[in-house]
């Protein structure tokens, strides 16, 4: 056993070698941040963590050399900063260590370099280097204050020659999936920061469009080297008794979900839950917030107060069974990877995600509707997954197909997005199962007519309202607003035609105070109390916000941004990623803390600083990057389980067309869950089955 073990860590394409390399290419973009070389606020160092990576793979005997130079180089660097982080700071043992690295790294490559016999690929790296480096001065991201800084943005332009180099040298022309990755990034990191365009027009944006497309072409083919020299599954065997590794995590992820509920008990109740209890309580039905959720919440309030006796017990019992949800879903998730071969340590690592995320700790006892949709959601990605094996090996799975009912249900109606991004699946999935088109045919079918039932004659007996017209329109709202705040071109009549349902005068002040959020102006049209005119209208009002398109384009774009950045943009910050407090609600609902209030503070200070962490290294965006490298992986392997993405991928194109606020992760939340899962399938080997007779 210990010669295995021994054996898996020497591997280069073992899971081990990997997490060993992430780590020593962490320390040096570290490194590289201790000199003030690379900075946070932008997706530099991310995609710089990738070229360490691969450029670490082969080392000359010779290269330690340079890593003792590197070593004494960064920490000469580092101490002669006007700003240090300190003689006693964790970066004067991480910079020298980086150095070191980085050092024996860069004598490897030059090295090879110096060899190197063809001239093409060396000019047309420097092309590619002159036209990322000019980008990312003109946006700010290489800073040369002082010659410390200078020699800093030296050695990173330096690495970042010899990794276009190294990788136009062993790929030719690349591959499509390549350019159309850097492609989507470039388009991306280009249009979200405005500042570039404002600053220096056209020429501006395009050079910042070329200079991340090569920034993106470069960690792209990072990114899929590092994929196919990866090993995380034993050559694709199936393993017995998966369902252990899927109890004890289960286990773990809910016992340690339950400490937050011990220190936040009965759980957290802000705002939208508020709303949600008082329909629980006797207010009239809405479906603003999805009314699914709500009677769940009901359900499971009314059965509290029957065994419990207590209202505090009674929202306890809600928490319980939302952490039950996500430790389920996540374990499920464990199971089938286990079952598919995935290696202990991989899945050692994979359940550590899910049970260390303070962001997957705290959602587990808000109730938020985000919470089962997001569980909704995995599950049915991983349904989509088992089927799609069935397909491939010639068998059928009737439970398969009768759960796919109910998941497809939960995925429609627990998030008032999740209908569309159901019914966008619908000729993706037919055609993914054609061959069992007895099967899924009638499944969708039954999705469908549940949905009619639910949303026609259970929402007529229970009189529940739907959601006001306005509350779908977050987009086209903000961008006519942004018209009228902006002195757009916007004829008198127009304005006349607006005026019908929003008072034009009030709209300045409620757009300026919130470009990032439609809340303000959604309000101002629910003052004016005529949101029938919309609906009565809606053939004008298309007209007229396409007319207004036409004439103020860059006002639209502008606002397009503001509003939805952070579900495309690598770096939008967002005032919080959770809530953990309990509305003033008169339901005898309050803070109840089962732990002593030194761990209570302490459990506090960790969220605090977890949440500092999001902010300078993590985002939003940040996690949709991950998953559409993770397709774009997928793609390029031609990978059984593509429809698994799906899911995700409609979440994030109705984020981008219906989206009430910029940047909020919980709106995203089935992404987040969703993308480690994701990441994994797209590490999956593909082997063919056995048999694929269909019978």
């Amino acid at each position: 056993m210990k010669t295995e073990w021994m054996r898996r860590m020497r591997n280069p394409r073992g899971g081990a070698a990997l997490l060993m390399e992430f780590v020593a290419a962490l320390v040096m973009v570290q490194a590289m941040a201790g000199i003030r070389s690379l900075d946070f606020r932008f997706i530099l160092p991310w995609l710089f963590l990738l070229f360490f990576m691969e450029g670490l793979r082969n080392q000359s005997p010779k290269a330690w050399i340079g890593g003792l130079a590197g070593a004494a180089l960064f920490e000469i660097l580092y101490f002669v900063q006007p700003e240090t982080f300190g003689l006693f700071s964790a970066y004067t043992v991480i910079v020298p260590a980086g150095g070191f690295l980085l050092g024996r790294m860069l004598w490897s490559m030059a090295e090879e370099w110096r060899k190197a016999r063809d001239i093409f690929p060396k000019l047309l790296a420097g092309g590619a280097l002159l036209l990322a480096a000019n980008g990312l001065f003109l946006e700010g991201v290489l800073l040369l204050e002082n010659a410390a800084q200078a020699i800093g943005v030296f050695v990173l332009l330096f690495v970042l020659y010899l990794q276009l180099w190294s990788i136009w040298k062993r790929t030719g022309r690349g591959n499509g999936y390549v350019v159309l990755g850097a492609a989507l990034f470039s388009f991306f990191s280009a249009t979200g920061n405005p500042a570039i365009f404002d600053s220096f027009g056209w020429w501006g944006y395009i050079s910042a469009l070329l200079c991340w497309f090569c920034l993106f072409y470069a960690a792209l083919e990072c990114c899929f080297s590092i994929a196919d020299r990866t090993e995380l599954y034993d050559g694709g065997e199936e393993k017995r008794r998966p369902w252990l590794w899927g109890l004890g995590f289960f286990c773990l992820i809910a016992a340690v979900d339950c400490i937050f509920l011990l220190a936040f008990f009965p759980g957290v109740m802000e705002y939208d839950s508020f709303q949600q209890m008082c329909q629980v309580l006797g207010d009239p039905y809405s479906n603003h917030h999805p009314w699914l959720h709500t009677m769940l919440i009901k359900g499971i309030w009314e059965l509290g107060l029957l065994v419990l006796g207590s209202t505090n017990r009674a929202f306890a019992l809600y928490s319980l069974f939302s952490i039950s949800m996500l430790s389920f879903a996540f374990s499920c998730v464990i199971v089938w990877l286990r079952s598919k071969g995935m290696r202990k340590g991989s899945l050692i690592v994979l359940g550590l995600l899910y049970v260390l995320s303070p962001i997957n700790q705290m959602y587990s006892i808000i109730m938020w509707k985000d919470i089962p949709f997001a569980v909704s959601i995995l599950l049915f990605t991983l349904l989509l997954c088992i089927l799609r094996d069935r397909i491939a090996e010639g068998k059928s799975c009737l439970a398969c197909w009768i759960l796919f009912v109910p998941l497809g249900f939960c995925v429609c109606f627990f998030r008032s997005n999740g209908l569309y991004v159901f019914l966008g699946m619908i000729p993706f999935m037919i055609w993914a199962f054609w061959k069992r088109k007895k099967a899924v045919l009638p499944a969708i079918g039954l999705v469908l007519i549940a949905g009619a039932l639910y949303k026609g004659p259970v929402f007529h007996y229970f009189d529940v309202a739907e959601p006001d017209t306005i509350e779908s329109l977050s987009i086209p709202a903000q961008q006519i607003a942004a018209v009228i705040t902006y002195d757009g071109r916007i004829s008198e009549e127009q304005k006349a035609f607006l005026s019908n349902v929003i008072d034009l005068e009030k709209v300045p002040e409620a757009y300026t105070s919130s470009p990032t959020c439609s809340d303000a102006i959604k309000d101002l049209v629910r003052e004016t109390d005529n949101q029938e005119f919309i609906t009565e209208h809606a053939g004008e009002f298309l007209k007229t916000w396409l007319d207004l398109f036409w004439k103020n384009k860059r006002i639209y774009v502008r606002a397009f941004v503001n509003e939805t950045a952070g579900y495309w943009y690598h770096k939008t910050y967002f005032p919080f990623i959770w809530a953990t407090y309990i509305q003033e609600n008169g339901m005898g609902i309050d803070r109840d803390s089962k732990l002593p209030e030194s761990a209570v503070l302490q459990i506090r200070a960790y969220l605090d600083a977890y949440k500092a962490h999001f902010d300078e290294y993590l985002s939003t965006g940040l996690y949709v990057y991950v998953f559409f490298a993770a397709l774009l992986t997928s793609l390029r392997k031609k990978s059984r389980y593509l429809l698994a993405f799906l899911p995700s991928l409609g979440i994030w194109g109705t984020l981008l067309l219906a989206t009430p606020v910029w940047a909020d992760l919980r709106y995203a939340y089935a992404i987040y869950v969703s993308v480690p899962f994701l990441v994994c399938l797209a590490l999956l080997p593909e082997r063919r089955p056995k048999s694929v007779a269909i019978k």
